[in-house]
Parts: C-alpha cells; sequence; structure tokens
C-alpha cells in the first residue's frame, strides 16, 4: 500500500538533489535560493501526496476510497512531513557537499604547506654550500682524533648556531661566515 509512495519519492529525489546543488543558500543569493527552495517543498508535498493519491485510483478502479477525499487526507496528514522530508533530503546533500568541499580545501592548504617547506628547504640547499659544511665536519672529525674534544665540542655548538642563523633568514638573503 505505500509502495507508491515511495517509488514517488524515488522518482523525485533527483529533482531535489539537482535543486540543491544549483541554489546552495551563497552569500549574496541567500533569499533567492531560500524562496526557490519554500516554493520546490510545496511543489514537492504536493506532486507527493498528489501521486500517492492519485497511483490507488489508477491501477485499482474500484479502490473504495474516492480520490478527492484520500487527497484531502493525505495533506492534512502528511504535507508537513512531506515538506520536512524535502529540506531533510536537501539539507542531507548540502552537508556532504560543503564537507567534500571542506576536506579539498584542507587538502589543497596542506599540499601548499608541503610545497612551502621543500622550496624552503631546496632554498636552504641553494643558500648553504655542500663544501663548506663537509670540510667543516672533517676538520671537527679531525679534532676528534687528535683528542681535543673540548675544542670539537665547541665547533660542533657553533656550527649548529650557524645552522640555525642560517634557517632563520629570508632564504634570499646569502649569510656570511
Amino acid at each position: 500500500r505505500t509502495l507508491p509512495s515511495w517509488l514517488i519519492l524515488a522518482a523525485v529525489t533527483p529533482g531535489i538533489l539537482f535543486l540543491a546543488g544549483r541554489f546552495r543558500f551563497e552569500r549574496g543569493r541567500l533569499r533567492r535560493d531560500v524562496m526557490v527552495h519554500i516554493a520546490a517543498s510545496i511543489v514537492f508535498a504536493l506532486v507527493h501526496l498528489g501521486g500517492t493519491a492519485l497511483v490507488p485510483s489508477i491501477l485499482w478502479p474500484g479502490y473504495p476510497i474516492p480520490f478527492a477525499r484520500q487527497l484531502r487526507g493525505l495533506f492534512s496528514i502528511y504535507f508537513v512531513l512531506d515538506v520536512l522530508t524535502y529540506w531533510t533530503i536537501a539539507g542531507a546533500f548540502l552537508a556532504l557537499h560543503y564537507y567534500r568541499e571542506a576536506r579539498s580545501r584542507d587538502l589543497a592548504a596542506s599540499r601548499l604547506q608541503a610545497s612551502l617547506a621543500d622550496a624552503r628547504l631546496q632554498a636552504l640547499r641553494g643558500q648553504l654550500n655542500p663544501h663548506f659544511l663537509f670540510n667543516t665536519l672533517n676538520a671537527i672529525s679531525t679534532l676528534i682524533l687528535d683528542g681535543q674534544g673540548k675544542v670539537a665540542n665547541q665547533a660542533v655548538g657553533r656550527l649548529s648556531d650557524f645552522l640555525r642563523y642560517t634557517l632563520d633568514q629570508d632564504p634570499m638573503k646569502k649569510v656570511t661566515l
């Protein structure tokens, strides 16, 4: 007995989704979008309840309840529920749409941050002469082998300070030793 109602609901749901995708309550168009959805929810209720009342009359010619009486009964009981059904379907669609949009923005922001970190690293590599770093590390290694651990420790600390200073500077600015 309720199958016609569900079939009509399934048939009109793509229209609800289309309207929800087209009129998304955007800034500057909010009033228009609200009015469209109010009108569409009323039309949805009329179509759904009208179709639900009409189908039994068409399928079963001797149906005991006349169409007009059945339509009045459905409207008096289910009209508000149908309007709420429309808003629930449209709201769920919009919630999913905005969730996906937010996830996409977050993903783009994280990609941008990763790209920025990579660019900073590339700038550091271009700024820091690798021969200087290798020569300094070799000199520290020699100090350690010669038993001058205290001096080697100071050299490591100074190298660390220099590298930290280099990282804190503008990547395009040359840092002199």
